[in-house]
């Protein structure tokens, strides 16, 4: 820690969070009760008190006499003009209103309570023989970028440096792709590049199955390849597999022999037991990203009939006819543009045949179709989207899970997209989907809110664990701004 924060180009409106906490906080959070602040060759005193009162934080701050021979000779021939004390004044005030404000910020009482949690966790699990210490990192992601762009990591690696510790913090998408396993390799066209991306869902799936998957391994996500190799083999196992396989799960449930007997009364396998296509809309808009929430209920009966029909097709036996289904199925002339996206390829072969007066007819469309393939689509997009994000859910869940497994803690950050604390109000995400379902069970989209978070699946999966599993899951949850909790 510093004894003195110089000002970045004295400009105090570069004063950060992290200035402040680098600077004026102490190991537990509290604030120094003074310390001396730099700006443009003049040291001022910056002190904090709390008003007992309200609880809230002041600051003042003092104008020191400027250090060292030469200052002196300039105090006793010269003094201060009194243009220069305002000045000196002035920017004591402006040092002392923006240190207030960020001391008053939710974002400063964020990045406190995760360096605290931070070294709670890693003085727990810091030993004699484990100096190595992984820390699982869960949250929305504003929040967890909160933590990222503010180098709180490289301040506490920095505090066990001479300890010899190493302290790694990693998400279970950083294992996803160390695997290999991301949007891009999930295309649920058959030929992916014909969709833009780079690997057929399918192919990802079995990949995964004969951990040939591991031969793509990732070095540049920061996930040793052991430690990767271990996430696929946890995938592996046949009811992880179930539940990730997005096309082979929704099948099963879809086609329930009619006298088969559902063990639990809730879920979605008792779902589509009692009634396949509610069941399978309300899936749908669970697992639709926020970026389609301004789908029409057009587009979603659209899409509703676009997925029965893709299961259809991936319940077919054998893989040739399979694929032979899908690609026409997925001919982007089939209707998969919209007007406005007909309207731009048909003037981009329009353009093409003004610019390329020799290409033939052929020519001319197979240049088009590169940039205005089904993968360009919405229509596609939103049906890809649905696959992808409910695979994503089911490994995020599944990665609490390993974690535990790997007795490595997790770090939770628990608040909400804004960054406020959800403390008392996880009821609001844990019903979330109950209550915005209609009279007759149907999930309503309105205001703007579709499906459900990934996030605030993890939440609930983490509570379930705790429940189950009490001090066997090492679940530290990071509360949002408004207040410091130690």
């Amino acid at each position: 820690m510093s004894d003195i924060l110089n000002i970045k180009n004295n400009d105090i409106n570069s004063i950060s969070a992290m200035d402040v906490i680098s600077n004026m906080q102490k190991t537990d959070g509290t604030l120094k009760t003074s310390t001396t602040v730099e700006v443009n060759g003049h040291r001022y005193e910056f002190s904090v008190r709390r008003d007992e009162t309200n609880g809230k934080l002041y600051g003042t701050t003092n104008a020191l006499d400027d250090k060292g021979f030469f200052a002196a000779l300039k105090r006793f021939f010269c003094g201060v003009n009194a243009e220069e004390r305002a000045q000196r004044m002035n920017v004591a005030n402006a040092i002392t209103q923006k240190i207030a404000s960020i001391i008053s910020d939710n974002k400063y009482a964020q990045l406190t309570n995760n360096l605290l949690q931070f070294r709670a966790i890693v003085n727990r699990n810091l030993t004699a023989n484990n100096k190595n210490i992984e820390i699982a990192d869960y949250g929305l992601s504003p929040n967890r970028n909160l933590v990222k762009n503010n180098n709180l990591l490289d301040k506490i690696r920095n505090e066990y440096a001479d300890k010899g510790v190493t302290i790694s913090f990693n998400q279970i998408d950083s294992y996803n792709s160390a695997s290999k396993i991301k949007p891009a390799t999930l295309c649920i066209h058959p030929k992916p590049d014909a969709a833009g991306m780079e690997g057929n869902y399918e192919d990802t799936m079995n990949a995964i199955m004969n951990s040939s998957i591991i031969e793509d391994y990732d070095k540049y996500q920061g996930i040793p390849k052991e430690k990767t190799e271990d996430w696929v083999k946890f995938l592996q196992r046949p009811e992880n597999m179930k539940k990730i396989n997005i096309p082979a799960k929704l099948n099963e449930y879809l086609h329930q022999p009619a006298d088969s007997v559902v063990e639990k009364q809730s879920g979605w396998k008792a779902e589509f037991k009692a009634d396949p296509d509610k069941a399978l809309k309300n899936f749908i808009i669970k697992n639709l990203s926020y970026d389609f929430k301004d789908i029409t209920p057009e587009e979603l009966s659209v899409l509703v009939k676009d997925v029965k029909r893709y299961l259809d097709i991936m319940n077919i036996p054998d893989r040739t006819e399979r694929d032979r289904k899908l690609e026409e199925f997925f001919d982007v002339n089939n209707g998969w543009r919209n007007k406005k996206e007909q309207e731009k390829y048909e003037q981009e072969v329009k353009t093409l045949k003004e610019e390329y007066p020799d290409s033939t007819e052929e020519e001319i469309i197979s240049f088009a179709l590169s940039s205005n393939h089904v993968g360009t689509t919405r229509r596609f997009l939103m049906l890809n989207n649905v696959f992808v994000y409910a695979t994503f859910r089911q490994t995020s869940k599944l990665g609490l899970e390993f974690f535990q497994e790997q007795n490595k803690p997790v770090m939770f950050q628990f608040a909400d997209y804004y960054g406020n604390s959800l403390e008392g109000r996880f009821g609001d995400i844990k019903n979330e989907i109950k209550d915005r379902k209609d009279e007759n069970g149907n999930i309503t989209i309105n205001q703007g809110k579709l499906g459900s978070a990934i996030t605030h699946s993890e939440m609930r999966h983490a509570a379930r664990m705790q429940k189950r599993l009490d001090a066997q899951f090492d679940l530290n949850l990071v509360y949002g701004g408004n207040k410091i909790v130690k």
